[in-house]
């Protein structure tokens, strides 16, 4: 079974969370817009207190809660999220993840 594992769900899928809301007629968009302000805005918060170095980055795990009237709640985020693979959908998950990085990074070939 791909759904999840523990409290985790997919996002996407027939099984995945936007399938079994939109079967509520929920309107998926304008949660995930929900979710993308919360992250911004936790984001915006902490911009002094970030280093900026130009040759790195980092990627930021977040918990969030959404209530009964599909209100997002940040519970936490991670420095240092997890890349551990337990279950076929932290594979799915973390495998695509990876290679969007490395998309968005987009570094130069180098042959030894």
């Amino acid at each position: 079974d791909d759904v999840g594992g523990g409290s985790k769900i997919a996002l996407l899928g027939p099984h995945g969370l936007w399938a079994r809301l939109r079967l509520h007629q929920i309107d998926t968009d304008a949660l995930w817009a929900s979710i993308c302000t919360v992250v911004l805005k936790s984001l915006a918060v902490v911009d002094d207190k970030m280093v900026y170095q130009p040759c790195c980055f980092e990627m930021f795990g977040y918990d969030i809660l959404i209530d009964s009237d599909l209100k997002p709640w940040l519970l936490e985020v991670n420095a240092s999220p997890s890349l551990g693979r337990e279950t076929r959908l932290d594979v799915r998950v973390k495998n695509a993840m990876i290679a969007d990085i490395i998309r968005l990074l987009d570094p130069a070939p180098y042959d030894r």
